[in-house]
């Protein structure tokens, strides 16, 4: 319970640094996460899957507000993409970015870890 929490606490973080600052919050958040969890399994998949959820948050409030489908049309256009597609590209790079990030992050602590023990 006590993961799920913290999981469900990086998609808001997630989503309010990216809504209050900018994208490159997410893997800037996802990183400090993932040094902080980088004794947890799957670091990688749950910060990606939190940055791609926060994102899915994002745009979900976003078509509340404004005709976001239509808006898509129009951009997925430019790129030869439906409006699902240009959507479903904008969750896909934040997954990246936060599942790559977290991943580097634990890899590095544990590397460091690992290199303070005994020689």
């Amino acid at each position: 319970m006590q993961k799920l929490v913290g999981w469900i606490g990086l998609v808001v973080i997630v989503a309010a640094a990216s809504a209050l600052i900018s994208w490159w919050t997410v893997p800037v958040v996802a990183a400090v996460w993932g040094l902080l969890a980088s004794a947890d399994r799957g670091v990688w998949w749950k910060a990606g899957v939190a940055g791609a959820a926060a994102w899915a948050l994002l745009l979900a409030i976003s078509a509340s507000q404004a005709p976001l489908n239509a808006l898509a049309t129009r951009i997925g256009g430019i790129f030869g993409l439906t409006g699902f597609m240009m959507m479903a590209l904008t969750v896909t790079f934040a997954a990246v970015l936060a599942g790559s990030a977290a991943e580097f992050a634990a890899s590095l602590a544990s590397t460091i870890k690992n290199a303070d023990g005994p020689s």
